[in-house]
């Protein structure tokens, strides 16, 4: 039997999530079969995270990665923005 080395990730307290002090966001993705959408908007409201919704699967970086990088390039400079206020 193959036995894996402890590396202590699984024990270590990782720290405060950054969800919870820094602007979140969620990109709901409505046709994902690995991820429910009601579960998604779930994980979303519990992170307080502002979403938008595509009709779109689990992979939005590889099926429209155009609209995904205008997407996140968006939420980068209106932080950004937000940041020098």
């Amino acid at each position: 039997m193959q036995k894996f080395p402890r590396l202590g990730i699984d024990t270590a307290p990782s720290g405060i999530p950054a969800w919870r002090t820094l602007p979140a966001h969620y990109l709901i993705t409505a046709q994902d079969r690995a991820l429910p959408p009601a579960t998604q908007h779930e994980l979303a409201a519990r992170m307080g995270a502002e979403t938008a919704e595509w009709p779109t699967g689990h992979g939005p970086m590889y099926s429209r990665p155009k609209d995904l990088a205008h997407y996140l390039d968006t939420i980068a400079r209106n932080q950004a923005t937000n940041d020098k206020r």
